[in-house]
């Protein structure tokens, strides 16, 4: 079976993807695709498996989401896109 064809803003977008450190320090991307091979690659660069992940509600990062101690995700589909939560400010940015 395969898998739905994406729609059409999917498919001409240009993806950045990029991490935050606690000290502002940025790190970022723009990856040939966006698959969750891709994206598990760069995080486990530059990310600490020991950490909370942030991330949207993208199936993509749901496999490289289960290698860190947690993972959360903010919703877009209902109009969320930061979350104050444990006392941090999580955001996750799509660009329409």
């Amino acid at each position: 079976m395969h898998p739905a064809p994406s729609p059409l803003w999917f498919r001409s977008a240009t993806f950045v993807f990029a991490v935050i450190e606690h000290n502002g320090e940025i790190r970022s991307i723009v990856p040939e695709n966006l698959t969750g091979g891709t994206i598990g690659t760069f995080l486990s660069s530059h990310v600490e498996p020991s950490v909370t992940l942030y991330t949207d509600e993208l199936n993509t990062y749901r496999k490289p989401g289960g290698h860190f101690a947690v993972h959360k995700a903010v919703n877009h589909h209902r109009g969320e896109h930061a979350r104050k939560q444990d006392g941090r400010l999580a955001i996750s940015h799509q660009h329409d």
